[in-house]
C-alpha cells in the first residue's frame, strides 16, 4: 500500500499510523509467516491487529487463520485486505472442535475461548513451515518484526517474552519451575515447528491439558511441554497491560507489540495502554474492508447480581450471566447503565466480570453531557428499568425487553401480604415515557413470556397494531440431557429465590414443617429489609428436616437442583422466574401458585392461587408435592426429559444470542440512517 493511500483515509487520527508509514527504515524481504487462532466473533480484532501488522511491515505476509466457525460471510472483511497490501497472502486452517474434547478449560477466565488450544496443532497443520510466528489477536503491532522473526531457535522450540505478572507472583514456583527457568506469555511466540515435529510436542500438550484444569490452560502447558527449551525475548516485543502497570519503565524504545492481555479489550472500553493507538488502526481495518462501525449499546437496568452492591435475584443474573455475555463481540459493545451514582457531577464506574459498569451523575445536565458523549447508537431496557435516562437522549432508539410486568391488579394483590407488605408498585411516568416513545416511533418490544404481552398493552396504552415479538430467556443446559437422565433424584425438595416477603418464604418453612419425611433446602439469602424479612424465618431455622444454604452459584446451585425432585415457588408475584428454567434444564419438577405461559401445569403441579400471607394454601402445596413424589418412576423420568428437552429447543442461549444481535444491528442501522 503506498503512503499516498494510507493519507487519503479520512478520520485516521491517526496522525500516528501516518508519522510510522512515512518513516519506515527498510522494508523486509523474506516472507514472514503469522498465524492466528480465532471464532467468527474476532474477525474485527483479527483485522485490527493484521492491519498494524502490515502498515509497520511492507513485505510478503502469510497470515495462517486457523477456526472452526469461520464462513465465507465471516472472511469476507479479511479478504479486502489484499486489495491494498498485495503481498498479503492467507491460509485459512479449519480446525476440528472434536480434537478438543477432553482439554480443561479455567472457567475463572471467561474471556478466553477454546480456541486458545488451536495453537496446539500448528506443527501438524503446516508441515511445510519450520518456524511461525503465533500471535493472538487482541494486539496491535508497531514496528518492523524483521529482527523478532531473525530470532535463532537452535536447541529452542520457542521464543517469548517472560510473563512479568506470573515472575511476580511467583505462580511459576506452583508449576515447579525453577527462578531460572523462563515463563512466557504464550500470546506472542516465534514457534520452532520443525523441532516439535520431531519431538512430537503436540502430544505432550494434549495430555498436559487433558490432565488437569491447568490455572493458565495452554500458556502452563506450553511452558512445562518446553522447559528448558525456550528462548527469552526482550519485552518490546509483548507489552501488556501488567508491563505499563508497574511504576518503571518496563521496556527501552519503541514497543514492537502492544499485547491487550486483561478481560477488557480497547473495543470494548477506553483502557489504558495506548487504546488511542489501537483504535486508529481499528478505524483504518473498517474503511479498508468496508465494515459499519462498532455498535454501542446502553443496557438500562438496575441489577447486576451482586456488582455495585445489587441484588442476588433473577432478574440480575438475566442481565449479567445471560446478556452481557451473549450480546457482546467484536461488532456490538454493550455498557451496563446501573442508575445514579452518588455525585452529583461525576459518573462511576466498574469492571465487572468482562463488562463496565456506569452509575451516572446524579444532576441531569451533567447526566445528559456524559449521554452524548458516550453517542450510545441505541439502548436497551430491562423491565423498563432507568428508562428515565433517554430524556437526555431524545432521539435515540429503544429495544424494550418486557421482563416482570405489575399491573395495578398485581400490586393489588402484592399490597395484601400482612406480615412485611412490600411498597407499592409500578411508576406512572415510566408508563407514560413508554407510551409517549411508542407514539414517536423510537421503540421495538420483546418479550419473555406470552402472558406479559396483555400487561404490557394495558400498562403502557399501547395500539392494538404493536408488535411484541417473543424471545425467551436464554438457559443453558448446566449437564448433558443423559446426565439428567441417569443422575438417581433424592427425595429432595428446593426453594430458589430471595428471602423477601414478595417471595413468602415462610410458606416454603411451614410446608416442609408438615412434611418432616422429607428433606428441604432454601437456596437464597435476604437483600432488602434483610433483618425483618431474616425474622420472619428464624422460628423455622430449628425444624431438622429444613437446611438454609445461603446465596448459591454455578456448579454448587445446579447440583443442589439436580439431586432435588421438586422446586417449590410461593411468591405472590412472578411472571416467568429464572429459577423456572433453571430447575427444569435439570430436570426437577414444579409445583407452584403461579402458572406463567402453563409451565408449571405442564412440568409439575399448579395449586392455584394463594393469596394473602397464603397460610391458608400450605395444605394444597403439601398435596401437589406428595402427588409428584407418588408418580410413577417411568412416568417421572419422562416428564423431567420433556422439560431438559424444552429448555434446550425453546431457551436456547445461542438461538437467543443470535436473535438479539439482530435485532441489534437492525435498530442501530435504522438510527444511523436517520442521521
Amino acid at each position: 500500500m503506498r503512503l499516498s493511500d494510507i493519507l487519503s483515509i479520512p478520520c485516521l487520527a491517526d496522525n500516528i499510523i501516518r508519522a510510522q508509514v512515512y518513516w519506515f527504515r527498510r522494508r523486509h524481504r523474506e516472507r514472514i509467516s503469522v498465524a492466528f487462532a480465532i471464532n467468527r466473533n474476532y474477525v474485527r480484532p483479527l483485522g485490527t491487529a493484521l492491519t498494524s501488522l502490515l502498515l509497520n511491515n511492507p513485505g510478503p505476509v502469510e497470515a495462517i487463520i486457523l477456526s472452526a466457525d469461520l464462513d465465507e460471510a465471516a472472511k469476507a472483511p479479511l479478504l479486502a485486505l489484499p486489495q491494498h497490501f498485495p503481498e498479503l497472502t492467507f491460509r485459512f486452517q479449519t480446525v476440528d472442535m472434536r480434537r478438543l474434547e477432553g482439554l480443561q478449560m479455567n472457567h475463572g477466565l471467561d474471556h478466553i475461548s477454546r480456541e486458545t488450544f488451536f495453537r496446539y496443532l500448528l506443527p501438524e497443520l503446516l508441515p511445510d513451515l519450520d518456524r511461525v510466528l503465533y500471535l493472538d489477536a487482541d494486539l496491535i503491532v508497531c514496528a518492523a518484526l524483521d529482527t523478532l522473526w531473525a530470532t535463532p531457535l537452535e536447541g529452542a522450540y520457542a521464543a517469548g517474552v517472560e510473563d512479568s505478572y506470573v515472575r511476580r507472583s511467583a505462580y511459576d514456583r506452583e508449576l515447579g519451575l525453577t527462578g531460572d527457568e523462563v515463563y512466557v506469555n504464550a500470546g506472542v511466540l516465534l514457534l520452532n515447528l520443525k523441532a516439535m515435529r520431531q519431538a512430537n510436542i503436540t502430544e505432550q500438550l494434549f495430555e498436559l491439558s487433558a490432565a488437569t484444569a491447568l490455572r493458565f490452560m495452554d500458556q502452563d502447558a506450553i511452558n512445562l511441554a518446553f522447559r528448558g527449551r525456550i528462548r527469552g525475548l526482550p519485552e518490546r516485543y509483548n507489552v501488556t497491560a501488567d508491563s505499563l502497570r508497574r511504576k518503571i519503565r518496563p521496556f527501552r524504545g519503541h514497543p514492537v507489540i502492544l499485547h491487550y492481555t486483561s478481560p477488557w479489550k480497547p473495543w470494548q472500553s477506553r483502557i489504558p495502554l495506548a487504546f488511542w493507538r489501537h483504535e486508529a488502526y481499528r478505524r483504518c481495518f473498517e474503511r479498508l474492508a468496508g465494515l459499519a462501525p462498532v455498535i454501542r449499546v446502553g443496557l438500562l437496568v438496575d441489577e447486576f447480581f451482586g456488582a455495585f452492591q445489587t441484588a442476588y435475584g433473577g432478574y440480575g443474573f438475566l442481565v449479567r450471566e445471560g446478556i452481557c455475555r451473549l450480546i457482546p463481540n467484536a461488532d456490538i459493545q454493550v455498557d451496563v447503565l446501573l442508575g445514579k451514582a452518588r455525585s452529583r457531577h461525576k459518573a462511576k464506574v466498574e469492571h465487572v466480570d468482562s463488562t463496565l459498569v456506569y452509575q451516572l451523575p446524579r444532576h441531569r445536565r451533567p447526566r445528559r453531557r456524559w449521554l452524548n458523549r458516550a453517542n450510545y447508537d441505541l439502548f436497551l431496557s430491562i423491565e423498563g428499568k432507568n428508562i428515565k435516562f433517554l430524556r437526555d437522549v431524545p432521539r435515540k432508539r429503544l429495544i424494550f425487553w418486557i421482563q416482570g410486568l405489575r399491573p395495578q391488579h398485581d400490586g393489588d394483590e402484592m399490597n395484601i401480604v400482612q406480615r412485611l407488605p412490600e411498597p407499592p408498585c409500578g411508576n406512572a411516568t415510566a408508563y407514560d415515557m413508554v407510551h409517549q416513545l411508542v407514539e414517536s416511533g423510537r421503540v421495538r418490544f420483546i418479550t419473555q413470556a406470552h402472558d406479559l404481552v396483555p400487561k404490557a398493552f394495558e400498562l403502557y396504552r399501547l395500539p392494538a397494531s404493536t408488535p411484541v415479538e417473543y424471545l425467551p430467556n436464554p438457559q443453558a443446559l448446566p449437564y448433558p440431557p443423559e446426565v439428567v437422565a441417569s443422575h438417581p433424584k433424592q427425595n429432595k425438595v428446593v426453594f430458589l429465590g430471595r428471602i423477601e416477603s414478595v417471595k413468602r418464604g415462610w410458606l416454603f418453612c411451614e410446608i416442609a414443617k408438615a412434611m418432616p419425611d422429607l428433606t428441604f433446602y432454601v437456596i437464597g439469602q435476604s437483600t432488602k429489609n434483610a433483618a425483618r424479612n431474616e425474622a420472619l424465618v428464624a422460628p423455622y431455622r430449628s425444624l431438622p428436616n429444613l437446611h438454609f444454604l445461603g446465596h448459591l452459584e454455578g456448579e454448587a446451585k445446579y447440583r443442589q437442583l439436580l439431586d432435588a425432585k421438586v422446586l417449590v415457588n410461593t411468591s405472590i408475584h412472578e411472571t416467568l422466574p429464572i429459577f423456572f428454567l433453571e430447575a427444569l434444564a435439570c430436570g426437577t419438577l414444579l409445583v407452584s401458585n403461579r402458572n406463567p405461559d402453563h409451565l408449571t401445569e405442564r412440568f409439575g403441579r399448579y395449586v392455584g392461587p394463594v393469596l394473602g400471607d397464603g397460610f391458608e394454601g400450605v395444605p394444597r402445596f403439601v398435596a401437589a408435592i406428595r402427588e409428584l413424589l407418588a408418580m410413577d418412576e417411568a412416568e417421572a423420568q419422562a416428564l423431567r426429559a420433556q422439560a431438559v428437552a424444552y429448555i434446550q429447543e425453546v431457551h436456547s442461549p445461542a438461538k437467543c444470542q443470535a436473535r438479539l444481535r439482530e435485532l441489534i444491528q437492525a435498530e442501530a442501522q435504522r438510527y444511523r440512517s436517520q442521521q
